[in-house]
């Protein structure tokens, strides 16, 4: 009866321990900024057992499809995100080289 109970409490514990899912990795499809290829990024989340990753390449979506495919694939949910650079043009004349 006490294996019960501990495989019990193991079970709550399980349930009970957050997962920590990464949101914000370049992926070779990031123009300048990352080097990981989508394969070795799906290998990271399998062999640390998690539920979810995402990619969030700099201005572009070029990786979605593979990275959705692949992520699926291997029973991992997939999260599509892209970072932008935005400029806002505040009016002013002077500024003839606007920061993002």
């Amino acid at each position: 009866m006490p294996e019960l109970s501990k495989s019990a409490s193991e079970n709550e514990a399980a349930l009970i321990e957050p997962k920590f899912i990464h949101l914000r990795i370049h992926s070779a499809y990031s123009l300048l900024e990352g080097a990981l290829p989508i394969s070795k990024i799906i290998q990271f989340a399998e062999s640390n057992k998690a539920p979810a990753i995402a990619i969030t390449d700099t201005g572009n979506l070029f990786g979605a499809l593979e990275f959705a495919i692949k992520a699926s694939g291997a029973g991992v949910q997939p999260i599509i995100g892209c970072q932008l650079d935005i400029c806002f043009d505040r009016g002013d004349d002077d500024n003839q080289n606007p920061s993002h």
